[in-house]
């Protein structure tokens, strides 16, 4: 397949990607003006499919990679996926992968853990909005694999680890990321942080903390 790219103009995306990168600012404390990230639009899962290199999941709606953010086509969100489509929701999506590549900055490109890489991006894009987790119990198996209990139970993980020690320690541990190459000294520094090593134990043990 051959894939042709022309530029166009988005009002709408050019808002909600400013939006995003203001709130962004906020957390990571960058002042990103230059080099800023590209957004690549693309129209079905077919192109999707070929982008990847493989087939994908129908929730499949976007990536990013290499300072670009590929995203499906909100005209066809519905049609190409199992999404529903609003404004808000893409706006979700876009802020999602936006965090991805500022999580790329800190970490200098590591994507481990997994459930940490993809669990920042659904907390701060906000996709944890009327969810709720009552017990963690999978997402530690997500160090270099993925799956779907990566997503809502990183997400919360990263929530609890914020609300319980600050946003500072969190940044201590992936600006060191890239120097922790494997499972065992990831669980080291983290227990040097957080004086405990991730454990469904220690995880749990905030969210009683929490409700007490």
């Amino acid at each position: 397949m051959t894939l042709k790219l022309s530029k166009t103009k988005d009002e709408f995306i050019d808002r909600i990607f400013e939006e995003c990168m203001n709130e962004l600012k906020e957390f990571f404390k960058i002042n990103w003006t230059r080099n800023r990230p590209s957004i690549i639009i693309f129209e079905d899962r077919e192109t999707l499919d070929e982008l990847k290199g493989s087939k994908t999941d129908d929730w499949n709606v976007g990536f990013a990679t290499n300072n670009k953010i590929y995203l499906l086509d909100r005209r066809n969100y519905e049609k190409e996926s199992c999404h529903k489509y609003s404004d808000e929701e893409y706006k979700k999506l876009l802020k999602h992968e936006l965090v991805h590549l500022h999580y790329d900055i800190f970490s200098k490109g590591a994507h481990y853990p997994r459930w940490l890489d993809e669990g920042l991006a659904v907390f701060l894009s906000e996709q944890l909005e009327n969810k709720n987790l009552e017990k963690f119990e999978k997402f530690l198996d997500y160090f270099e694999k993925r799956g779907d209990s990566l997503y809502t139970e990183g997400g919360f993980a990263i929530k609890i680890l914020i609300e319980n020690f600050g946003q500072d320690k969190l940044f201590e541990l992936i600006k060191n990321i890239s120097s922790l190459q494997t499972e065992e000294k990831f669980n080291s520094k983290f227990q040097e942080i957080y004086g405990e090593k991730p454990s469904y134990e220690f995880f749990n043990s905030l969210i009683k903390n929490k409700e007490s």
